[in-house]
């Protein structure tokens, strides 16, 4: 299998004919770059035939850390072949230690498929995420208390919105830090909302820009209590950030955005709805309750990550590895990744 750097536009043109993540399109990875990496969009062919396309970043890096290939989801494929991901992984592999790229990450954002690479030098990092269907020709479910949670919203008066103004990115933004504290408070350990590399304030408003962002939120009284960022794309919808304060959380205000978003993407002929979701063995079991309780499908899915590929970068290798066998809480592995 090779690897073939292609141009942005031509690359983007047969994306529709994979199955593929929002995270490796274009708008999203043009609001992802910055000074300190570029995007780089590939076609993995084999035969004279692309098999897999996959775009992600190439960044700077400094000394410790040394120049790394990141892709925020997995190759996206015509099917779910195990044979065929594991030769893309293996070719990014290839192409990353050509480049002397130090290390070679693959997310699972939004994953198409739950395949798992069993690639040589590949190291598995298993998520779920829970997606409400549009096309599946079945119901969607809402629990009882999320249906409740709306009703009382709709007591309280609220309304639904949505737009790209800075002023609700700055609400959203401030709402944010709310959530962040309360989920804190509440689990007991800190919370980063900006949990994807190069998200923040300039990003997001490069997402607004370009189109591929939209913010939805409430107004009760007059006041914004709750506000979702989503990235949509040719029918696709990814829940990426929200911020809600104790108001919201108090009369429902997340149930009824989420209620009216999927009542919204259903009507207009979206494809589906991706809420997140998250690692696995970190307690998000009130998380995952809740997107069940909005209708969304659990898939299992993984990303995967090499150790370093160039010298002197690999004398760190023994350390992450002892880092992969502690629970992921540990402050040593906390620290570790904070080096990595």
């Amino acid at each position: 299998m090779t690897i073939n750097e292609i141009p942005i536009s031509e690359w983007e043109e047969s994306l529709s004919d994979y199955s593929f993540s929002l995270f490796i399109t274009p708008p999203w990875l043009s609001a992802m770059e910055n000074d300190s990496c570029k995007a780089i969009y590939i076609d993995l062919v084999k035969r004279n035939q692309v098999v897999a396309k996959i775009a992600g970043l190439i960044t700077k890096g400094h000394t410790l850390k040394g120049k790394q290939l990141y892709f925020y989801a997995a190759p996206a494929l015509k099917g779910a072949n195990q044979a065929v991901y594991d030769e893309c992984c293996v070719a990014l592999r290839h192409y990353a230690q050509n480049k002397g790229i130090a290390r070679l990450i693959i997310g699972s954002y939004d994953q198409q498929n739950s395949l798992l690479t069993t690639a040589e030098g590949f190291f598995q990092t298993p998520r779920y995420e829970y997606v409400v269907d549009f096309q599946s020709g079945q119901p969607i479910h809402f629990s009882t208390g999320f249906k409740k949670n709306v009703k009382k919203a709709e007591k309280a008066g609220t309304t639904f919105h949505h737009d790209r103004s800075l002023m609700t990115l700055d609400k959203m933004l401030n709402l944010m830090g709310v959530t962040r504290d309360l989920r804190e408070l509440k689990y007991g350990k800190a919370y980063n909302p900006f949990y994807l590399p190069n998200l923040n304030a300039d990003s997001l408003q490069r997402l607004l820009d370009n189109g591929m962002g939209v913010m939805y939120y409430t107004l009760t009284d007059g006041r914004v209590h709750s506000v979702q960022f989503n990235i949509e794309y040719r029918g696709k919808v990814y829940g990426l950030l929200m911020g809600s304060d104790n108001y919201a959380y108090q009369n429902g205000l997340p149930s009824f955005v989420d209620y009216h978003l999927i009542e919204h993407y259903r009507q207009h002929g979206f494809i589906y709805y991706n809420p997140g979701g998250g690692p696995e063995g970190e307690g998000g079991e009130g998380i995952e309750k809740y997107k069940k309780a909005l209708g969304g499908t659990r898939i299992d899915m993984a990303g995967a990550t090499t150790n370093f590929l160039t010298i002197p970068h690999n004398v760190l290798n023994p350390i992450m590895c002892m880092g992969r066998k502690l629970p992921d809480n540990n402050r040593v592995v906390s620290f570790l990744k904070s080096l990595v």
